[in-house]
């Protein structure tokens, strides 16, 4: 998947979504309809929420990059990233055998 900045990656295997960066990801335009369209205002106006988001920005702390797991967080709203890479066999959780 390509962001609207070229520094900025995304990859999706099976079910979970990887962004490299913490935000947007990438897509930080704030006019709805642009390619670059993401961040609060995209949450804003989808009504959705993030957990590393809050009144309209990064929540203070939040992991530098993204994991979800699409199969239970289709609207990629609760970031996994510390949990799934803290358990004793991480690449388990993501990529069973």
């Amino acid at each position: 998947m390509a962001a609207f900045c070229n520094t900025h990656l995304s990859l999706r295997a099976g079910g979970w979504m990887y962004i490299s960066k913490s935000g947007g990801g990438g897509f930080s335009n704030t006019e709805v309809g642009t390619h670059a369209f993401g961040g609060y205002p995209a949450l804003h106006f989808s009504g959705q929420v993030n957990s590393d988001m809050e009144n309209e920005k990064l929540k203070e702390g939040a992991p530098k990059e993204q994991l979800y797991n699409l199969r239970s967080d289709s609207c990629q709203g609760q970031n996994v990233i510390r949990k799934t890479l803290s358990s004793p066999r991480p690449c388990e959780n993501i990529w069973p055998q």
